[in-house]
C-alpha cells in the first residue's frame, strides 16, 4: 500500500492515471486497521490503487478534506473526489466498484 504524506499528495492522488482509493487513517486505531488490512488486500488490483495516509503525521491534508472522523476512505478519480466511505461495508462496496 502507498503511503501518503503531503508531499507526494498530488503526484500519488491527483496526477494517478487510475482511481485511488486513499484511507485516512491513524495510528493504533483498531478500525483504521481493519480498514487498512482490507485495502491491503487489494493491494495489486491493476484497475486502481489503494493508499494510506496516517492524519497525525499530516494534519494540513486532512484540514484540506475536512477530515473529521476516522478511518475515512476517499475515492479519487482523475484529482476528483468521486466516493466516500466511513465503514469497512462501504468500502467493500467502493472496492467492488472499482474492480
Amino acid at each position: 500500500m502507498i503511503q501518503i504524506t503531503s508531499q507526494n499528495f498530488d503526484e500519488e492522488i491527483l496526477q494517478s492515471k487510475i482511481p485511488v482509493l486513499l484511507l485516512w487513517s491513524a495510528p493504533m486505531d483498531m478500525n483504521s486497521t481493519v480498514m487498512y488490512l482490507a485495502m491491503q488486500r487489494e493491494q495489486n488490483n491493476p484497475k486502481f490503487k489503494v493508499a494510506n495516509v496516517v492524519v497525525n503525521e499530516n494534519p494540513e491534508l486532512a484540514l484540506k478534506y475536512s477530515i473529521r472522523d476516522l478511518p475515512y476512505v476517499v475515492g479519487f478519480e482523475s484529482g476528483m473526489v468521486a466516493s466516500e466511505a466511513r465503514s469497512i461495508k462501504e468500502l467493500e462496496g467502493m472496492m467492488k466498484y472499482y474492480a
